[in-house]
């Protein structure tokens, strides 16, 4: 399985603080400026952030409304799959963490009751696997096109029209137990700050970005990571 880990991710301490969750009280603002910037020096100076990926190219032999079948033999049961990679001659399954030193950060710092650090961190840690995600896509794209092949955007399990349980698959598919990731038995994936999603690729494929994920995700009210579309074309 190709492995990716020629990551070079960089987070403003804005992109941070902007964030809905940090909110904009003027009177805990600066506070919340400089330990978010002391957050990021200590995540540079320990080499806390450690991203890995890997995925496949896996060949499509059939499919149908709601069904995809894989030539390997694996099927999966998702009509969101099927409408947005319709025409697609492999699928990609890739799974992305950031390893497990910042899981470990996160869960000291709750134990010494540092909430307010231990919050932001989690934050922090979010944002760099949207940009792990975000470089995996660029990279995988690369390699399609050297193949003569376009990739489309990404679908994860979970998404509506994408249950769940389809999440094994694509763990299997992406050789994850290669980098170290793990499904537990509740369903989490270990490290926690991991992900998995699905990219089409064939002779022409439509491209959508996550933003466009965002406007049909059913959690788009609530979550603090919510990608806007800045213009209609963005979607089109």
């Amino acid at each position: 399985m190709p492995v990716i880990d020629d990551f070079n991710l960089a987070i403003d301490p804005d992109e941070i603080l902007q964030l809905r969750t940090v909110g904009d009280n003027p009177r805990t603002r600066p506070r919340m400026a400089k330990l978010v910037r002391e957050i990021l020096d200590e995540l540079e100076i320990q080499s806390l952030i450690r991203p890995r990926a890997t995925y496949a190219f896996v060949a499509v032999t059939e499919m149908m409304p709601g069904q995809v079948t894989l030539a390997e033999g694996t099927v999966f049961h998702a009509p969101l799959l099927t409408h947005h990679m319709a025409g697609a001659a492999h699928l990609v399954p890739v799974v992305v963490t950031i390893g497990q030193a910042i899981d470990a950060a996160i869960s000291d710092c709750f134990a010494r009751g540092a909430s307010l650090k231990a919050v932001l961190l989690e934050e922090i840690a979010n944002q760099f696997l949207f940009k792990a995600g975000e470089h995996c896509e660029k990279s995988i794209a690369a390699t399609a096109a050297g193949l003569n092949l376009q990739t489309s955007g990404t679908l994860a399990p979970g998404h509506e029209g994408i249950e769940f349980d389809n999440q094994v698959k694509v763990l299997k598919l992406s050789g994850a137990d290669y980098i170290g990731i793990r499904m537990s038995r509740t369903g989490v994936m270990d490290p926690v700050h991991s992900t998995s999603f699905i990219i089409g690729a064939g002779s022409r494929m439509r491209y959508w970005t996550q933003a466009e994920n965002c406007q049909t995700c059913a959690a788009r009210v609530k979550c603090p990571h919510r990608r806007e579309t800045s213009a209609y074309a963005e979607c089109a």
